[in-house]
């Protein structure tokens, strides 16, 4: 299981894209701990990528690719859920940033259901990419621990 920030992720997903452009879906909800999961997808590959908007301007996660499913579930499930515009900006370094931006299907019961299709293993990555997250977050904001009772 690669789990990678989000900033390399994309990088590798960006990649993906060039190569071949066509076919791409995006679908975004939130998990039961307020994180936003995003699954991109094309025909041959599939991510999912776990954040957090921690400002206006920007957001942390990470991600991994995971095992592809059937494409006919897959492009069902993905094509569900209220269409919406998206863009989220990923910094490379202090003067490059790769934009991600397009329309969107948000349906938190889309990304669970597709979560719940992909496999077992999906449970250990859910389970991962959480602490990740997590880690990240309040390594970032340790003062949102303290926001809550």
């Amino acid at each position: 299981m690669e789990i990678d920030p989000v900033g390399r992720l994309i990088r590798k997903i960006k990649k993906a894209y060039d190569e071949n452009p066509d076919g791409w879906r995006v679908l975004s909800g939130k998990d039961p701990k307020g994180h936003i999961d995003t699954f991109i997808g094309c025909e041959t590959k599939l991510w999912q990528i776990k954040f957090d908007p921690i400002n206006p301007f920007e957001a942390i996660g990470v991600g991994s690719p995971i095992k592809k499913i059937d494409d006919e579930i897959q492009m069902k499930l993905m094509e569900k859920g209220e269409k919406k515009p998206f863009h989220v900006l990923f910094p490379q370094s202090t003067r490059d940033v790769i934009v991600a931006m397009g329309l969107e299907s948000y349906s938190s019961e889309s990304t669970k259901d597709l979560k719940e299709l992909i496999s077992h293993k999906q449970k250990t990555l859910e389970a991962e990419l959480n602490k990740k997250l997590e880690m990240l977050i309040d390594k970032r904001q340790p003062e949102r621990k303290s926001l809550y009772i």
